[in-house]
């Protein structure tokens, strides 16, 4: 019987084709963390930089993400094992997961919450993500007055960058 974290089950190879992207660093640092938190979890601190250069603590493993970038929750979701961390995504991932094969792997993903943005866009639907008691959100680092209104509702948020040519 191994004692495994969920997301420890991934290849190098694996980890390194999603580290491979724009998000790449964002990957690693958020695979270190659900890594981290899934195997140790009383013993857990950590600290993340995003793609604005903001750090971002974690004194305790994130347990309630919402993610706006698309590819992101099944990032997160194949990272970590599981999906039960991820509370709300864009419903063009959930579409997307649910018509796709992590629908298999991941059944219960068909009913998290997609109401997170507004009309179906990328603008962060507040009320909705205050609602889920998010404790995380991903979100793109533009337009910057979404993430600072984010942040001022109190939320924890981490950014990747949409347009690298912008950085």
């Amino acid at each position: 019987s191994s004692s495994r974290a969920p997301g420890s089950k991934l290849t190098s190879s694996v980890l390194q084709g999603y580290a491979s992207g724009v998000a790449g660093r964002f990957t690693q640092a958020l695979f270190g963390i659900l890594l981290v938190a899934s195997a140790i979890p009383s013993l857990f601190a950590a600290t993340l930089v995003d793609q604005r250069g903001k750090t971002i603590e974690f004194a305790t493993p994130p347990q309630r993400i919402v993610v706006i970038p698309l590819p992101m929750a099944a990032v997160i979701m194949t990272l970590d094992g599981t999906s039960k961390r991820v509370v709300g995504m864009h419903p063009a991932a959930r579409q997307s997961i649910t018509d796709g094969f992590l629908h298999t792997v991941f059944p219960e993903a068909g009913s998290i919450a997609a109401d997170i943005t507004r009309g179906g866009q990328l603008t962060p639907n507040v009320e909705a993500i205050l609602a889920l008691r998010a404790d995380t959100v991903v979100t793109w680092t533009e337009p910057a007055e979404a993430v600072q209104v984010l942040e001022r509702a109190g939320l924890r948020v981490v950014t990747l960058i949409n347009n690298p040519s912008t950085r």
